[in-house]
Parts: C-alpha cells; sequence; structure tokens
C-alpha cells in the first residue's frame, strides 16, 4: 500500500492563512494521513511556521513545496535551491520539490554540487508552464540531468498537465520511470 500525504494546500489558501499550516498539518494525521506537503508560498511566518509544523507534524512524513522555479532567465537559481532546501531542512522535511522554472540551461555542474552537500533529496514537478509543465520540456530536462550525471526524480502532479493542454495518460508513460 501506498502512503498517502496530502498537500496542506488542499484545504485552500485562505483557510490555511488564517489556521496557520501546523493546525492542518496535525489535521491531516488526525484524519489518518501518512504524511503533508508544506507549501513555501503559504507560509505565514516562515521560520517560526516551519518550526510549529515541525513539532505538530510528529511521526508524519513531510514534503518542502518551494514556489520558486530552479532556473530563471538568468541561468540557475541557486538561491531559491538554497533557500528551499534550508526550508527543508527547518521542517525536518527528506524531500523538496521544485519545478524546472524557466528550463535548464547550463548549471547542472553546481546544481550537483549543491545536492552532493546535502541529504534533502530533490524532485521536479511539473507545473503550469510551458517552460516547466509540457512534456516535450520535461523530457528535455531529464534527459539533460541523466546526462550530466543527474538521475532526479518527479513528482507527478495529474492536474497541471491540463493547464497545458497535455494528455496526463500520455505523459505518465513516458515520465513513470521519473516519478518518485
Amino acid at each position: 500500500m501506498s502512503d498517502v500525504l496530502i498537500s496542506l494546500s488542499s484545504f485552500g489558501a485562505a483557510e490555511v492563512r488564517r489556521h496557520g499550516q501546523a493546525w492542518f498539518a496535525r489535521l491531516a494525521g488526525e484524519a489518518g494521513a501518512d504524511g503533508v506537503e508544506v507549501r513555501g508560498e503559504l507560509l505565514v511566518d516562515g521560520d517560526r511556521e516551519l518550526a510549529a509544523i515541525a513539532a505538530s507534524a510528529g511521526p508524519l512524513q513531510r514534503v518542502y513545496s518551494s514556489p520558486d522555479g530552479l532556473w530563471s532567465n538568468d541561468g540557475i537559481d541557486l538561491d531559491a535551491l538554497d533557500r528551499a532546501l534550508a526550508a527543508a531542512t527547518r521542517l525536518g522535511a527528506p524531500r523538496v520539490k521544485m519545478s524546472i522554472g524557466t528550463g535548464p540551461g547550463d548549471g547542472f555542474g553546481a546544481l550537483r554540487g549543491r545536492l552532493a552537500s546535502t541529504s534533502v533529496e530533490l524532485v521536479i514537478e511539473n507545473d503550469q508552464t510551458p517552460s516547466a509543465g509540457t512534456l516535450p520540456a520535461l523530457q528535455r530536462f531529464f534527459a539533460s540531468a541523466a546526462g550530466h550525471g543527474l538521475p532526479l526524480g518527479m513528482t507527478f502532479d495529474m492536474g497541471n498537465w491540463h493547464w497545458q493542454g497535455e494528455c496526463p495518460l500520455q505523459a505518465a508513460t513516458s515520465l513513470a520511470p521519473h516519478v518518485r
């Protein structure tokens, strides 16, 4: 049986901001979830809220979802990666997810170096943009990452494929080897 992790954004942004993600993490645990995905864009009081979630989540698995992409128009965004890794560490989350952003260019060596210095696993999520939410974009990314010695995994957001008119089943068939 697979673990059930609940994205804390599923409770609605307004309610999550009103009660805080720690409150919803406890609720998810009481409902029988195995873990929670903490959403960076819904943090009201960054470090303090991450500490509260870590303290209240008990045995729940945790994943930190960064609102930032790995690449910007200027290249790899190591500051965004560092912020995401630091947040995941404060949360006690062994996994952080990010989109590829505007798409990969140079920077795989720097990415490999950063990931070698942390125990936090980076997974890539398909988002709702043409540069990071289409099958061709993600196929190119994973091929390029593998070519640079980075066998990265991904999270697979079923709903996001529809934003770009992509077929989720076709994407699942193609990207299944990367899904973690």
